[in-house]
């Protein structure tokens, strides 16, 4: 259906369009549809917006798909490098709100995979400042989530420290 409206959409209806798949395809995990969206929005060159990485990122986090995660990582720190963090720390947060370690861990070691691959400096410093920052969510919620107090027990294990 998009494909038919979007030669007859400006680009601002386009990303609405596609926001609201995002947004129906999240509530559904509807992980196929949800990655077709996004794979049409960048051929169509509509830039994602922060909000937009985010949902779909941790739409993908919750169902622990990383490949598909750093596929997405890759597209943020080549369109978005400057809002990473604050992206990374808004999917962090909301995942701790819902003791979703296993998620928290999904965004973070995808992140780790995109950054081990890249050769640029500044993404070492980034990767730290997503560490501390998963760390920092997981320490304000530890007391009222075991599975928060445990990952901050393990995380000098995996190399992941404030």
């Amino acid at each position: 259906m998009i494909s038919t409206a979007l030669p007859q959409c400006d680009p601002t209806l386009r990303s609405t369009l596609f926001r609201g798949v995002f947004q129906a395809a999240a509530r559904l995990s509807n992980i196929s549809l949800l990655m077709h969206a996004f794979h049409q929005m960048l051929e169509q060159k509509i830039v994602p917006t922060p909000s937009d990485y985010q949902l779909v990122l941790q739409t993908l986090a919750l169902q622990g798909i990383t490949e598909h995660c750093s596929s997405v990582w890759r597209q943020v720190l080549t369109n978005a490098k400057a809002e990473a963090l604050a992206i990374f720390s808004a999917i962090i947060e909301e995942l701790a709100k819902r003791d979703k370690v296993e998620a928290m861990l999904c965004a973070f070691e995808s992140m780790r995979e995109v950054v081990a691959t890249g050769s640029q400096k500044s993404l070492d410093h980034l990767l730290q400042q997503c560490g501390t920052a998963l760390m920092q969510a997981a320490a304000r919620r530890q007391h009222s989530s075991p599975a928060l107090r445990r990952l901050l027990e393990l995380a000098p294990e995996q190399g992941v420290c404030i």
